[in-house]
């Protein structure tokens, strides 16, 4: 074996045991997150003015097995543009970063408005 080989092979073997010990560093952090929802002021590149905001909630349902988590998430934006994201990835640094933790009540009401957004029914009528 040539050395170049030699060494790519090492790195290797040195990486998968780095993220061994890194998923098991970040599992405790994981598991404390499963559950909780949080909400996020999202906007566009170089927002102006406060109506360039909007919120994004967040649930975490699981864990995945392969390491991240899964995020159930969904947003109406300036526009009105509703998106729903029933399975996606987030790594838990993602939640450290702008995000705030919410009551499951609170996420519940406002997924509650936005599905009667999108079917057109409201209490008021």
């Amino acid at each position: 074996m040539d050395r170049k080989k030699q060494i790519e092979k090492e790195i290797l073997e040195l990486r998968t045991e780095l993220n061994a010990i890194t998923d098991a560093e970040d599992a405790p952090k994981e598991d404390a997150l499963v559950g909780k929802c949080f909400k996020y002021r999202n906007n566009y590149s170089m927002p102006e003015m406060e109506s360039d905001y909007w919120w994004l909630y967040a649930k975490i349902i699981a864990k995945r097995p392969d390491g991240g988590l899964h995020v159930f998430q969904f947003q109406t934006d300036k526009d009105g543009k509703i998106t729903i994201e029933p399975d996606d990835f987030h790594v838990w640094q993602h939640f450290d970063h702008g995000y705030i933790e919410i009551m499951q009540l609170e996420f519940s009401e406002a997924f509650r408005e936005l599905v009667e957004r999108m079917v057109g029914f409201s209490n008021d009528q």
